[in-house]
């Protein structure tokens, strides 16, 4: 069985194919330049020298482009691994490999969850390997509560990995890091409280972060709003045109949870990119079965919540990855999470208020650094 990083081969087919056609097309448009090139050469030599010499050196270069063609042709990358590490993940790798991490060598407090991840049958199904993950979740192994007393056990889990069920350590890192560690690092302490009561629920969640215009930099540049209406005490966020669309967002499709980034908007003053935890779907239920395992059942989006799928990878088919837009999407104010800023009613009227340390002036400086 090939390893699962390995391009099928209809895939790499296509591709080398498409490739080679568009070499060469580049091919022919150089040969055809080089024949126009040399009658043009042959008239400037009787009736200008010097644009002959030019021509010349156009003729050179174009030969020096068709070169670089074929030299880059021949280093072209079709998917394949090389020899050397395909041998080495192939002895390694089976569908029911034993965890080939150093037992003995690992942190007594990440142990049990580097077992429970490394111990785990390799699925391409995204279903499947969510069930995995919401198993894990639940049975504790590293509880949410350790995120804020000992944050340091979720990073002795690192070095466990082998690499061989990347699609779950993907979701591992989403669910604890992106996901709970947002929480623990930017909510309140009734927020913190929830989130500890929630895990053995399973209830899976995801970082609604990076959007379609400005991709990692979205901290900076976000363009979902999250509009506080006072009438119903509840943040309304839109997607308010293409480029504002989340993308990329892994474990997306199967979260019942999500920590959302949103510029808030109070009285018609931008407040700047703020985090918002909500749940923005509810468990369908009915998880269907394969021949081995359970495979959890996509959740139902919640109104105003449109979760889409981003095109097949060539890899890692057990972690999906989503899309989303917001329309109308109510949040109530509890949502923000609120360490460092909240949304609260004073006299009779709701107000911003921020308790940002020294070196912060505002949400963003939080955000990015």
């Amino acid at each position: 069985m090939g390893h699962p990083l390995q391009l099928g081969e209809p895939t790499r087919a296509l591709k080398v194919i498409t490739s080679s056609l568009l070499l060469l097309q580049d091919i022919i448009f150089c040969l055809v330049r080089m024949v126009i090139d040399m009658n043009f050469a042959k008239l400037m030599l009787k009736e200008e020298p010097t644009l002959f010499y030019i021509c010349l050196a156009s003729w050179a270069g174009i030969l020096i482009f068709v070169l670089n063609i074929f030299k880059g042709f021949k280093s072209f990358d079709d998917g394949r691994m090389d020899d050397t590490t395909e041998k080495y993940l192939s002895s390694q790798w089976s569908k029911d490999a034993s965890p080939c991490y150093d037992s003995a060598a690992a942190p007594k407090d990440a142990e049990a969850m580097i077992n429970a991840l490394e111990s785990q049958a390799f699925t391409e199904d995204a279903g499947e390997c969510a069930k995995q993950m919401q198993n894990i979740l639940k049975a504790g192994h590293i509880p949410y509560s350790s995120l804020i007393d000992a944050p340091e056990n979720l990073l002795r889990v690192s070095p466990g990995h082998e690499g061989l069920n990347g699609g779950l350590w993907t979701r591992f890192t989403v669910q604890y890091n992106l996901f709970a560690g947002s929480i623990v690092a930017l909510g309140g302490e009734e927020q913190h409280k929830i989130l500890i009561k929630s895990q053995k629920s399973g209830r899976l969640g995801c970082f609604s972060f990076t959007e379609c215009g400005t991709g990692v930099l979205s901290g900076a540049g976000v363009e979902t709003t999250a509009v506080f209406d006072p009438e119903t005490e509840s943040f309304i966020i839109n997607s308010p045109n293409s480029t504002s669309k989340k993308n990329w967002i892994s474990q997306g499709m199967y979260a019942e949870e999500a920590v959302i980034l949103a510029e808030l908007i109070i009285d018609g003053e931008k407040k700047g990119p703020h985090l918002f935890w909500t749940p923005i779907a509810d468990s369908a239920g009915g998880d269907r079965r394969s021949a081995k395992n359970s495979i959890l059942a996509r959740p139902e989006p919640r109104d105003g919540v449109n979760v889409g799928s981003n095109p097949e990878k060539t890899c890692m088919h057990g972690l999906d990855n989503a899309t989303m837009t917001f329309e109308n999407f109510s949040v109530p104010v509890t949502g923000l999470l609120n360490k460092f800023c909240e949304v609260v009613q004073e006299n009779g009227k709701w107000i911003y208020r921020t308790k940002l340390p020294s070196s912060a002036k505002r949400m963003l400086d939080i955000l990015i650094f």
